[in-house]
C-alpha cells in the first residue's frame, strides 16, 4: 500500500506493520536516494569519461559513501525476521494475528494481535532461545500494562 506524503499525518492510526508507519515513507524516499546516486555515480563516469578521469575522486567518493550507507541499513542489521500473517472474521469483527520469525533457526520471534484494527490482547516477544522475555497487553489500541 503505497502513500504520498500528504497522507502522513493520518498513517499511524491502527497500522498492521508498525507503530510509526508514517516513517516507513521516507525510509522509502532515503532508499530511492541512495540507490539513485549509487546509479548517477556509476553513469556519469561511463557518460563524461574525460571529465571522469580528471575529477574521478568524487564519483568514487558518492560510490564508496552509498555503499556504506547500504551497508550499514541493510546488511548489518544483525537477525533477519519473517512473519506469517493470518486474518479472521467473526461477526462484525476482525482479527489480524502476526507471528515473527527469525531466519537462521526459525525460532518464534514475537506474537502481535490486533482486533478490527486495533492493537490487542496479550503481545510476546521471544529470545534466540524462545523464551518470553516480555509481554504487553493491549485493549483497544492502548497499552494496558507491560510484563516482563
Amino acid at each position: 500500500m503505497k502513500k504520498t506524503i500528504t497522507q502522513i499525518p493520518i498513517l499511524s492510526k491502527g497500522s498492521y506493520g508498525g507503530e510509526q508507519k508514517q516513517f516507513t515513507l521516507i525510509e522509502h524516499a532515503y532508499v530511492l536516494l541512495v540507490y539513485g546516486l549509487l546509479i548517477l555515480s556509476f553513469v556519469t563516469s561511463i557518460i563524461f569519461w574525460s571529465w571522469f578521469k580528471k575529477y574521478w575522486y568524487i564519483n568514487v567518493g558518492i560510490f564508496l559513501f552509498c555503499f556504506l550507507l547500504l551497508y550499514i541499513t541493510y546488511w548489518n542489521k544483525g537477525e533477519a525476521s519473517y512473519y506469517k500473517d493470518l486474518t479472521k472474521h467473526i461477526g462484525k469483527d476482525k482479527f489480524f494475528i502476526r507471528e515473527e520469525y527469525n531466519v537462521k533457526d526459525n525460532k518464534i520471534r514475537s506474537l502481535k494481535y490486533w482486533k478490527n484494527d486495533y492493537k490487542d490482547s496479550t503481545w510476546k516477544f521471544y529470545d534466540k532461545k524462545g523464551n518470553i522475555i516480555e509481554q504487553r497487553v493491549y485493549r483497544n489500541d492502548c497499552l494496558i500494562k507491560v510484563l516482563k
